[in-house]
């Protein structure tokens, strides 16, 4: 059996999930970081088998993300459909990312806009400051790998994130569902012991 087969047939043998993460390899993204069957968040879109009856209950990616992270936006609305995220390690994808009109400018600046703007959308109000502020924080130690002149990115970032809340809608997802989000994203882990 291929690799595809065998993804195949751990959808066919298990209706709860939702996204089968595939073996990205390649590209800006690789997702050879995750455990073979383990639930997750994460999953990249050009490497992902996606349940066609969850695609008809949820639909497609959200647009208003514009770019970047449509794939974890899209995981939160997966599992509080009632779905699972699982990664399954021996089917690969060879992902040839064009690098037009991605510099690492662009990349960081709706990245982390976006981020911040998941969080916001979907979390509980109660919870969701301390989150978009963690994922800020958590994101600004890129500072280091990028050097300074990355900066005024992270700037950037926040003042299109402020743009782009207002026209947001909050839509709270089950405690469950924002609890394995939180614990699954890097950005949303505590910064520092701080906050």
């Amino acid at each position: 059996m291929s690799g595809l087969d065998e993804a195949i047939a751990v959808m066919d043998g298990d209706p709860e999930i939702g996204i089968l993460a595939l073996n990205v390899t390649g590209g800006a993204f690789p997702t050879d970081y995750l455990v073979h069957m383990e639930d997750n968040i994460d999953f990249i879109g050009c490497g992902a088998i996606i349940r066609n009856e969850l695609f008809k209950k949820i639909g497609g990616f959200a647009e208003w993300l514009f770019i970047y992270t449509h794939e974890w936006e899209y995981a939160i609305r997966c599992m509080e459909a009632g779905y699972r995220i699982r990664y399954f390690a021996h089917c690969y994808v060879d992902h040839r990312t064009s690098v037009i009109n991605r510099s690492p400018k662009r990349q960081k600046v709706f990245s982390v806009r976006n981020e911040m703007a998941i969080v916001y959308k979907f979390f509980d109000k109660k919870d969701r400051g301390k989150y978009v502020a963690r994922v800020y924080l958590n994101n600004l130690k890129g500072v280091y790998r990028l050097g300074l002149r990355s900066l005024p990115w992270y700037y950037e970032a926040l003042k299109e994130f402020f743009k782009l809340r207002k026209q947001l809608v909050h839509t709270p997802v089950r405690r469950e569902v924002q609890d394995f989000y939180s614990k699954s994203c890097w950005s949303t882990r505590r910064f520092f012991k701080i906050i």
